[in-house]
């Protein structure tokens, strides 16, 4: 479910920027409540601010499903199978 939700995030941006995006954004979202740094949230704005409204609002569910997963599975690598994926979508499920 993640994969076809991200992939149809952003359709105007190429999909590596998009995955690049997605996973600095969550980090500093991650980042902010336990060490507030104003250069992270600089680059947090500035990112955002390349994306539709709609979409910002999707990288932050895409955000909530990923700590999701992490809370059911014991935090496995999902960033890098969901990264390799999104590299390569004919990679089974």
């Amino acid at each position: 479910e993640f994969i076809k939700k991200f992939n149809n995030l952003a359709r105007y941006h190429h999909r590596h920027k998009v995955w690049s995006d997605f996973v600095t954004c969550i980090g500093i979202e991650l980042h902010q409540p336990f060490n507030k740094d104003s250069e992270l949230e600089s680059l947090y704005i500035s990112i955002m601010k390349q994306y539709e409204k709609e979409d910002r609002f999707e990288i932050l569910n895409l955000g909530r499903m990923l700590i999701d997963v992490f809370e059911e599975t014991g935090f496995c690598d999902l960033l890098g199978v969901w990264g390799l994926r999104v590299k390569d979508p004919r990679l089974p499920d």
